[in-house]
């Protein structure tokens, strides 16, 4: 979640003689949209696209970029004149020219601030428009913006000031916001204006332009300015540099970073731990990458990091499996490998009954870090699944699936071994498909993963983790 923490003026002076941290840190993912349409580290921005830059551990002017609003997608063709994204991922939006958005009753001006809720970022953005604050009150086209978490609007006056709104205010100030009246659908129509940072007493010179900005977590202040008046030695609307502890160093260099010559317009600080586009905040995988957000059993923990993918809110219980056999006849991963065997008993508490609408799935992944190496499905709607003989101490399920390149399972028997009680033992071959992650290193631990959804069990989760050897060239053998 992007904290929003705003020091008072006061606070900022004090520390002045406190002098600043080295080096500098990373505070959070980068979200910039571009003055103009332009290409990022082979990626095409266009006109309100945002782009978000995951810092490498080396600092935050190494990153990864990516793509993460679209903003074709929702109907924005404006550039962004100044952005902030709020901790329950909304974006708050100032546009450069005035249009028309989807939902906004009228045509939004460049005063005007709408908020996007979005049910979906990445390349098929997608969500909703509202207006904010309505800029037909005393306003003006803020150069940069952010919300703190009472509410309060930090602005940055555009290159005219702030005339009539706060005396003596410049471009290089900051102000407070404090909206003082609503409308009936809740946009702002009033404010009590306020001197929130006075730039010059930190010896930034006259025009200098402070545009777009973000407080960071640890109090300091992120911005990017017009010029370099009073500023250390930096490229103007391009690198982003920050004010900790009264004194300025550069944060962000754009030409270390990739930026290239594209200018900054908007800029937002959001804490985004595994960098695929989605903040803490919203991420049902916080600390495992998956951008597609997927969540088979909607039980709020995403595919990739959930033990159980699909049984909801399930804790897996132990399979006693015995082996794994990979194979990999002309390559890993070069679409003809396949799970030439997987053995293994498990325990239910009633005998299982598949029946139609009913599932066993087998996945095989990395112990390591949870890549995926293979799954497949058994799913009873087409009638694949068979008894053989009567229901009893030797009740026998078999199941033929396909025997082609990707058809995952190609065949599955489960016996119930009638004198242990209700155990059942496995076992699973895969058809010739694209095994992932493989082959594994010497001894190097895989997890297999047995789900079933019957008609007597409900939803049951086994899980088995095992170490695996490089038996012959081409088979890869794991067992407990």
């Amino acid at each position: 979640m992007k904290m929003k923490y705003v020091l008072p003026l006061g606070v900022l002076l004090l520390a002045a003689s406190l002098g600043h941290a080295q080096p500098v840190p990373n505070l959070g993912s980068l979200w910039i949209s571009l003055m103009r349409p332009g290409v990022v580290a082979g990626i095409p921005v266009d006109r309100g696209d945002i782009l978000a830059c995951t810092p490498a551990p080396s600092g935050p002017s190494h990153c990864a970029w990516q793509l993460v609003f679209d903003a074709s997608d929702v109907g924005l063709t404006s550039n962004i004149g100044a952005l902030d994204v709020l901790p329950d991922g909304r974006l708050l939006i100032r546009l450069a020219t005035r249009q028309p958005l989807p939902g906004v009753t009228k045509p939004v001006q460049d005063q005007d601030l709408v908020l996007f809720t979005p049910t979906q970022f990445g390349p098929d953005t997608a969500g909703t428009w509202s207006l904010y604050l309505d800029g037909r009150f005393t306003t003006r086209a803020w150069d940069g913006l952010t919300l703190s978490g009472d509410g309060t609007l930090l602005v940055s006056p555009p290159r005219n000031g702030a005339e009539g709104i706060v005396q003596g205010a410049k471009d290089e100030d900051i102000l407070t916001c404090r909206p003082s009246a609503t409308d009936v659908n809740g946009a702002i129509v009033n404010c009590v204006y306020g001197m929130h940072l006075k730039a010059s007493q930190y010896g930034m010179g006259d025009g200098t332009d402070l545009s777009e900005f973000d407080v960071a977590r640890d109090g300091s202040l992120l911005f990017v300015g017009g010029s370099a008046a009073g500023l250390p030695p930096h490229e103007p609307r391009h690198d982003i540099l920050r004010l900790h502890n009264g004194a300025f160093e550069i944060y962000f260099s754009a030409d270390a970073a990739g930026l290239g010559n594209n200018a900054i317009g908007g800029l937002a600080l959001v804490d985004d731990a595994d960098g695929d586009g989605v903040i803490d905040e919203r991420d049902n995988c916080p600390t495992t990458a998956n951008p597609g957000q997927e969540n088979v059993d909607r039980d709020g923990q995403g595919d990739v990091c959930d033990a159980c993918p699909h049984v909801a809110n399930a804790t897996p219980q132990a399979m006693a499996a015995r082996k794994v056999v990979l194979a990999f006849p002309n390559g890993a991963g070069g679409g003809d490998d396949r799970v030439k065997q997987i053995r293994g008993t498990f325990r239910t508490n009633r005998p299982l009954d598949l029946g139609v609408n009913d599932a066993l799935l087998v996945s095989v992944s990395r112990a390591d870090n949870g890549l995926p190496i293979f799954a497949g499905n058994a799913r009873t709607t087409d009638g694949q699944w068979k008894q053989l003989g009567s229901p009893g101490p030797d009740q026998r399920w078999l199941f033929q699936g396909a025997a082609t390149a990707g058809g995952g399972l190609k065949s599955v028997a489960v016996r119930r071994l009638g004198f242990k009680g209700f155990v059942n033992r496995l076992k699973a071959k895969g058809a010739f498909t694209n095994l992932s992650a493989v082959p594994l290193d010497a001894n190097s631990g895989v997890r297999v993963v047995v789900e079933i959804a019957d008609n007597a069990n409900g939803g049951l989760c086994f899980e088995r983790r095992m170490r695996c050897r490089r038996a012959a060239v081409g088979l890869q053998k794991c067992r407990p």
